[in-house]
């Protein structure tokens, strides 16, 4: 299952904790599509930062707050294509440690490569 990592101090009100679920389900749905272990992927809570997700040790974090003040109430597929995206960037970084072109040429592969594991993931509620 994917591991919430609340941020010291947060207490979690049920509206968060909905957000929380409904995150994992779809971090658990891209997970599958790239074949990752949802024991690879975490979810974690901060109030303040702009780092939306991070990759330590080819384990995947990804930040509840983009999620929840931004696109829980986006359509599925919106929400799906955005962190598909952020995956790819986090997933390249396994590959290429710097924010250079070579990571935005390993990111572009895996977005072309893993591409239609996407769209049958966008298509599966049309």
């Amino acid at each position: 299952d994917v591991r919430l990592y609340m941020a010291v101090g947060v207490q979690p009100t049920p509206d968060l904790e909905a957000s929380a679920a409904a995150f994992a389900g779809v971090l658990k749905e891209l997970s599958g599509a790239f074949s990752l272990s949802s024991r690879q992927v975490s979810i974690f809570y901060d109030t303040a930062g702009y780092t939306k997700a991070f990759n330590r040790g080819n384990h995947l974090f990804f930040n509840l707050r983009f999620y929840h003040e931004a696109q829980r109430d986006r359509p599925r597929q919106e929400v799906l294509a955005s962190w598909y995206m952020t995956m790819c960037h986090e997933l390249a970084h396994n590959k290429w440690q710097g924010h250079d072109s070579g990571h935005e040429r390993e990111l572009q592969a895996l977005a072309v490569h893993f591409m239609p594991r996407l769209q049958e993931l966008l298509e599966r509620d049309l």
